[in-house]
């Protein structure tokens, strides 16, 4: 049984234990991680009650990929099996809450846009992504503050680290949001370490499709870890951007975990810290990676 299977596992524990008889158990889906949302919500019959939250928004021209807050019924309910199966690829989160769904549904709307410090930018906020709400959430348990609303129980994943978090509102009463709802400074370094953890996830992604058979006899948690490992690597090197992590990534997955001990004119074209040097070093990689092949040396 794989890592994931058991975060799954862990998962819905938990959900069997939540208040089905005194709550609404919704699952709240990210409409971009979900790819063709209104063809998931559709395909089970019959439809479950679910809403659109870019609609009555600004932004209800994207309603195709619109976050959309879908009520469950059941343990047992055909969006919960589709979930758990997809839960690798983060398609969103379990909220419950004993208020109207029309107020859940406006807690929601009014936090699809929200202010940035220092200066109050306007951004969108991905609030159905399962790593935005894990950050987010966490720090709203800690401070009981307006971000949980309608909402008692939040159930999210860490894909990244394997980790399933359930917070829990620690009061029965309802902080109004005011809006527009502002970021705090803790809330906002949250975010940015979401957009560092979202950059690595693309990267194993990357790794995933590209490279397939590299570290795969480690645990799935022990290899992010050391792809992980590697990227930091490369920025101590300089290589900041994804795509010159990619590239670093890259000669790795060509000459496996022990590329630069054994590839010293590689090394050197690294160290030289500018891009065409890089891609430089990821291409003699590739042609080093096909010429062992051709010799059978693994």
């Amino acid at each position: 049984m794989n890592e994931l299977s058991l975060l799954g596992m862990k998962y819905q524990e938990v959900l069997k234990n939540l208040p089905w008889q005194k709550e609404t158990i919704s699952l709240l889906l990210d409409g971009i991680n979900v790819k063709n949302i209104f063809k998931v919500i559709f395909s089970v019959q019959p439809v479950a009650k679910f809403e659109v939250l870019y609609l009555q928004t600004r932004f209800h021209e994207l309603k195709e990929v619109s976050p959309c807050l879908i009520k469950i019924d059941s343990p047992a309910s055909p969006y919960l099996q589709k979930f758990f199966a997809h839960l690798d690829d983060e398609w969103g989160y379990i909220v419950t809450s004993d208020r109207p769904w029309d107020e859940q549904v406006k807690h929601l709307r009014d936090l699809l846009v929200v202010l940035m410090p220092p200066n109050n930018q306007q951004v969108m906020l991905k609030i159905a992504d399962p790593l935005v709400a894990t950050e987010l959430f966490k720090i709203a348990q800690e401070t009981n503050n307006q971000l949980f609303g309608p909402f008692n129980h939040i159930l999210t994943t860490d894909i990244l680290n394997q980790e399933f978090h359930h917070y829990q509102k620690l009061t029965k009463n309802i902080i109004p949001l005011t809006l527009p709802y502002t970021l705090t400074e803790s809330e906002n370094n949250a975010l940015d370490k979401v957009d560092i953890k979202r950059s690595q996830q693309n990267l194993y992604q990357h790794m995933q499709t590209y490279f397939p058979d590299f570290l795969n006899h480690y645990p799935k948690k022990q290899r992010r870890l050391a792809i992980n490992h590697i990227i930091e690597e490369a920025e101590q090197l300089g290589y900041n951007s994804p795509m010159t992590q990619a590239f670093y990534l890259n000669i790795y997955g060509y000459l496996g975990d022990n590329a630069l001990q054994d590839h010293p004119q590689i090394t050197q074209l690294i160290k030289e810290q500018n891009i065409e040097s890089l891609k430089l070093a990821a291409q003699r990689a590739q042609q080093i990676s096909v010429q062992q092949a051709s010799k059978g040396i693994a």
